[in-house]
């Protein structure tokens, strides 16, 4: 009986990491097919970037109230929608030549991915045992990381067979294929009897699941302490790496061909660390793969950030992207222990709303600052402070576990 349950839940893991495999390599061709597009009908730089800040926009309109839904539906459903949604906007996307309505609907995309994340979330955490999630989220990280390196490829072979429309289509059937794969997996149970019932969604509802969230963070500190210093970090790399082309053009004089194969170096950083985790996942405690990945990511930061020549700036690309899959395996290992599983969604989201706002304005601040003074000072600067806090939050953390040994 066990061994039959054992492989069905196996059976629904594989199938989960399939679809989540899937749809992230097919975001990395749509994303460079429709810059491409973009670019083709305008000319203009400027119509590229708006791409670039309707996910973090979309985010902001979608988390601050995406939990209250996703904790009360039916998850692997919810899936399912927001696939389908997903497929039938891309595929919309490729037959129109409106660059505002092109604009619109990958809002929308973007709307449905935002709550597609904490879904995704929620819905694991229901379906994985404890004991098996430290390596599934390995696999997750490893898959994302090679719809990373494989996306870019993948679509460079489209675009030779196909036109960019022809390949933004294919993007769509491929949201399709994953939810047809979700689709053969099993319904979580919702947990209406811990968070109220099934109430209608309302501003009401989602005034009280706020104080809910309020009230969690208030009696957690030890995990507030551990969300801050992830969701810190990623708001770090997100505002450094929006220089990342800048600084390799003017500070490191870099060939088109030799920024290309920079960013292969962070993908295949990102690669080995997953496979190390797989391969050794038993042996890592959650809080090491945490601060210590964070303190070496940032010490790849730093390595990159004051880098003069090639050869250095791929070591701190290697190094930073190495200790980021741990980061991230280890955090959402963390956060499916630690958040209960009923408040999963709800946390996930409001603290990705908070995240997605400081986001923008740290990239906004960094370019800003590039402008203003030069692009090698202002990531310099940038990762110095991403150091400075990782150590400040190590340090709090400490300070937290000596007291509760008293």
């Amino acid at each position: 009986m066990n061994r039959v349950k054992n492989d069905k839940q196996r059976f629904a893991s594989v199938l989960l990491l399939g679809a989540l495999a899937i749809s992230t390599i097919g975001d990395w061709i749509f994303l460079i097919a429709l810059n491409l597009m973009i670019l083709n009908k305008t000319g203009s730089p400027f119509a590229v970037t708006i791409l670039y800040l309707l996910r973090p926009a979309a985010m902001i309109v979608t988390n601050i109230w995406a939990g209250s839904l996703v904790d009360r539906v039916d998850q692997r459903n919810a899936m399912i929608g927001l696939d389908l949604f997903r497929g039938a906007l891309v595929l919309i996307i490729a037959t129109t030549t409106n660059i505002p309505l092109i604009y619109g609907l990958v809002l929308f995309m973007y709307m449905a991915s935002a709550i597609s994340e904490p879904t995704t979330l929620s819905y694991m955490t229901k379906l994985v045992p404890v004991e098996k999630r430290k390596r599934f989220n390995a696999w997750r990280s490893l898959f994302d990381s090679g719809g990373f390196v494989l996306g870019p490829a993948i679509a460079g072979l489209l675009f030779m067979v196909s036109s960019l429309n022809g390949v933004i289509a294919i993007n769509g059937l491929s949201f399709i294929i994953a939810a047809l794969l979700v689709l053969k997996l099993p319904r979580m149970k919702v947990f209406e009897h811990e968070i109220g019932g099934s109430e209608m969604i309302s501003i009401s509802l989602f005034l009280k699941d706020l104080k809910a969230v309020w009230h969690f963070t208030k009696n957690s500190r030890r995990i507030m302490v551990t969300y801050s210093l992830v969701g810190l970090l990623m708001i770090g790399a997100t505002a450094i790496d929006s220089l990342e082309a800048a600084f390799s053009k003017h500070v490191l004089y870099l060939s088109d061909k030799e920024y290309g194969f920079l960013v292969s170096v962070a993908g295949a950083g990102y690669v080995c660390g997953s496979l190390t985790i797989i391969i050794l996942a038993n042996r890592f405690d959650n809080r090491f793969m945490i601060w210590g990945g964070a303190i070496l990511v940032a010490c790849g930061y730093v390595i990159y950030g004051y880098s003069t020549i090639f050869v250095q700036a791929a070591v701190g690309f290697f190094l930073l992207s190495y200790f980021m899959a741990f980061v991230q395996t280890g955090f959402n290992t963390f956060v499916q222990q630690s958040v209960p599983t009923f408040m999963l969604g709800r946390v996930s989201s409001m603290y990705g709303w908070v995240e997605a706002f400081l986001a923008i304005v740290a990239t906004i601040g960094i370019g800003v600052a590039a402008e203003m003074i030069s692009i090698q000072e202002s990531v310099t600067v940038a990762t110095q402070c991403m150091f400075g806090v990782v150590v400040i939050l190590l340090g709090a953390s400490l300070i937290q576990k000596v007291a509760s040994l008293k």
